[in-house]
């Protein structure tokens, strides 16, 4: 039986890249290596469909592409039967005195990270309070305790 093709992607370089995505791939290798090939790659091309082709499912950390490349990436996904998991750990809006409000406020972050949640086929989260939130966005979503 052939392997899935697992693609990571993660453009974080400090904690959330080592915990949220190498050390559930790590242990993905580990304990299912018969069933799983994985790639970490964080410099992934968007628009090069004929490496994203070769996968079977692809997953990212609260974004794969630049938001504007979004509906194209989905449907190439969704046309080639390829699996997109989101794991967002964050709530993609932030309360008024937050240090970072204004930065995302003013490029739209929130509204495209839940646009990219209601696109996905399914979304990894780490709390069941997080995850019975999101549930108004996307369907498919489970609680995960990666560590």
């Amino acid at each position: 039986m052939a392997k899935i093709k697992l693609l990571a992607h993660n453009q974080d370089v400090a904690g959330v890249l080592l915990h949220r995505t190498i050390n559930p791939m790590l242990s993905i290798e580990k304990n299912h290596s018969d069933e799983f090939e994985v790639t970490i790659n964080q410099n992934v091309n968007w628009t090069d469909y004929e490496y994203l082709k070769q996968f079977d499912i692809i997953t990212g950390h609260r974004q794969f592409c630049e938001y504007h490349k979004n509906d194209e990436f989905f449907d190439f996904c969704e046309k080639n039967d390829i699996v997109t998991v989101l794991d967002i750990d964050d709530f993609p809006s932030l309360y008024p005195g937050h240090s970072l409000y204004s930065l995302v406020k003013s490029g739209s972050l929130d509204k495209q990270t839940f646009e990219t949640i209601k696109r996905c086929t399914g979304i990894s989260t780490t709390t069941d309070y997080f995850r019975n939130y999101l549930l108004q966005y996307n369907k498919t979503i489970c609680a995960l305790k990666w560590y």
